[in-house]
């Protein structure tokens, strides 16, 4: 009881003799209460939070997933077969089709969706819709022009010339000559047009021979 005593009249006696000091230590110890206090709340208050975010799956730090939605693309249309070409719906990952290659005697003739095949020889593919186009397979053959072979290629074999008998003086250059198809559109008259590789051989050289002749004996 007398330390007691003694200490508190220590303590008065210090708030006497040093009031100001005094009062300055009692506000901090009282400012550092109030920071320890709050720190505890604080952390308090932040695991309640983490333990909320743990039971809900989620949290400030998780990545949302945003579900992918898959792009539908639609199926592209081809022609498809070969001398009978009609146009067909490929199946839906198909974005190319497929035709024969635009040269003469190509063997290939097959019409389709997509890609050629590695060892296709002869076919060509395209990208998009109804990109092969069907087009008409042609040949290579001769026709006799102006009294030598001449190569010519189409859909059919055909040659033409001056008919024979004709009139010279009423048919073209050209017809004399003769070539390769059909007759030029118009000189159908003392024109002549035949099937088969040079077929127009012996119609067009003899009369483009006479009219060299003729016109050699002119010339005298």
């Amino acid at each position: 009881a007398v330390v007691s005593t003694q200490s508190g009249h220590y303590g008065r006696g210090l708030f006497v003799k040093y009031p100001s000091v005094c009062q300055s230590a009692l506000i901090l110890l009282t400012m550092i209460k109030f920071v320890i206090l709050a720190l505890v709340v604080h952390a308090a208050a932040a695991q309640s939070g983490n333990d909320s975010d743990d039971a809900s799956g989620g949290g400030s730090g998780d990545t949302v997933l945003t579900p992918v939605v898959p792009v539908v693309v639609a199926a592209i249309t081809c022609i498809t077969g070969d001398a009978d070409t009609t146009a067909a719906t490929c199946e839906a990952a198909v974005t190319k089709c497929h035709n024969p290659e635009a040269k003469a005697d190509n063997k290939y003739m097959e019409y389709g969706c997509g890609a050629c095949e590695v060892d296709a020889k002869g076919c060509v593919d395209c990208e998009g819709a109804d990109c092969n186009t069907y087009a008409a397979p042609t040949v290579s053959f001769k026709c006799a022009e102006n009294g030598t072979e001449k190569d010519c290629t189409g859909v059919a074999v055909g040659c033409y010339g001056l008919i024979k008998d004709g009139d010279v003086t009423l048919a073209s250059v050209k017809v004399q000559k003769g070539g390769c198809g059909a007759c030029p559109e118009g000189e159908e008259a003392e024109c002549l047009a035949c099937e088969g590789n040079m077929c127009n051989g012996a119609t067009v050289a003899v009369p483009v021979l006479a009219v060299l002749i003729g016109l050699f004996f002119w010339l005298q």
